[in-house]
């Protein structure tokens, strides 16, 4: 399953690359994004940025790629609704927004 996550999201990022623009960039939940996300069950929104494991920081809402969290929102799109895997069962999302924030360090 890595493997074919890795694989996909080589592929994503060969893709903006190739026609690089801030729309591009901001399409799709990239290692250095800044997601707005919208919990369905009680209609709140809450910021989460995907980083690198040594940056995670989760009192400021900055997860790992490689948690459970991360992992499942890695490569999501806007404006698309999931339903994630958390301790507590599942619950279901909508990913409002994106934004890439990563300037050679994480904001």
């Amino acid at each position: 399953m890595v493997e074919r996550v890795l694989s996909d999201y080589s592929m994503i990022l060969e893709k903006i690359l190739a026609d690089f623009n801030e729309e591009n960039l901001n399409s799709v939940a990239l290692i250095g994004s800044k997601l707005e996300l919208r919990y369905l069950d009680n209609d709140t929104s809450e910021l989460f940025t995907i980083v690198f494991p040594h940056v995670a920081d989760p009192d400021k809402n900055m997860v790992s790629f490689l948690s459970p969290l991360g992992f499942q929102l890695l490569m999501a799109q806007k404006n698309e609704t999931y339903r994630l895997d958390v301790p507590s069962g599942e619950i279901s999302i909508r990913v409002e927004g994106i934004k890439f924030v990563n300037s050679g360090g994480v904001n």
